[in-house]
């Protein structure tokens, strides 16, 4: 730690980490974000390269992704590169030590931010049609889309797909959403899904439902999950509930214990506060018959 090359890249990795914290954590959100994922992630790839590729050369690439960042000529000045306000401190609190090696400092920090963009480049999904199309769902840009989104998901997953009539009704009520003045209950929510459930409840002057196909569309949607996420917290579940002491614990039982423990964790209660009827209490073991009708 006495170090003071140590030290300057400590202070550089401490500034430069927080980009990309708002994708990291959206990654691990439990409540349905496809419809957000790829600008999250075009604009995270855009934070990075606006580190150290000059500005003039992020503007007039078509795309971010083609955006030539390798090229020495289309990055910036060591002195323009984004190092933290407490690195930039500590440089000039050091400019005069012979042990501060700057220009292999600066050189690492090319090296960080090219190998980073080319990491995501390789691995993140930037150019999958079904995050592309995904956005169709989130609310504040429906003016901006187009059908042709909401039809690559009826078009490509079986559950959802509809005949040529209701295809019809389906671009009818795209459009009115298109047009129509949301209310504030709706634009407030902070979750999609939710978003869209209030959706489904709208009513015509005639008390018609104005969104009943695109309502489960777009929820249909929101069932992709966005990272494997929630896909670890259910395999913790299993791990937590399928111990040593409950080996021979059916399939069956452990997906219904799951189900419901999920189920609890969605409405915002705890498990001692539920109540049962009496016929659910009349299936259950004796043992348990007694402790729950006991305690109700």
């Amino acid at each position: 730690m006495q170090d003071l090359n140590f030290q300057l890249f400590c202070y550089f990795l401490d500034a430069v980490l927080l980009i990309f914290d708002q994708a990291n954590t959206l990654l691990q959100l439990d409540k349905p974000c496809i419809h957000i994922l790829l600008r999250t992630l075009l604009q995270q790839l855009k934070d990075l390269l606006n580190c150290f590729v000059k500005p003039s050369v992020v503007n007039a690439s078509k795309k971010i992704t083609q955006v030539q960042h390798q090229n020495i000529q289309n990055q910036k000045s060591d002195q323009s590169l984004f190092v933290g306000k407490k690195t930039n401190d500590f440089i000039a609190a050091n400019t005069n030590s012979k042990e501060l090696d700057l220009p292999k400092f600066y050189a690492s920090v090319r090296r960080f931010f090219s190998k980073a963009v080319e990491y995501m480049l390789k691995k993140f999904p930037y150019d999958d049609p079904v995050l592309s199309h995904a956005a169709v769902v989130d609310v504040t840009v429906g003016e901006d889309m187009e059908f042709a989104s909401v039809e690559f998901f009826v078009q490509h997953f079986l559950c959802i797909q509809l005949n040529s009539n209701d295809n019809d009704k389906l671009e009818r009520e795209f459009m009115v959403y298109q047009t129509r003045d949301l209310p504030e209950s709706i634009t407030s929510c902070d979750r999609a899904d939710t978003q869209w459930h209030l959706m489904s409840r709208q009513k015509d002057g005639n008390g018609q439902l104005i969104y009943s196909l695109l309502s489960k569309v777009m929820l249909a949607i929101l069932c992709i999950f966005h990272s494997n996420a929630d896909c670890e917290r259910i395999f913790s579940l299993v791990t937590k509930n399928r111990t040593e002491f409950r080996p021979n614990m059916k399939t069956e039982t452990l997906s219904s214990l799951i189900t419901h423990k999920q189920f609890i964790v969605a409405k915002g209660t705890v498990c001692h506060r539920q109540t049962y009827s009496l016929a659910t209490l009349q299936k259950a073991k004796s043992a348990t018959y007694a402790q729950l009708s006991g305690s109700k």
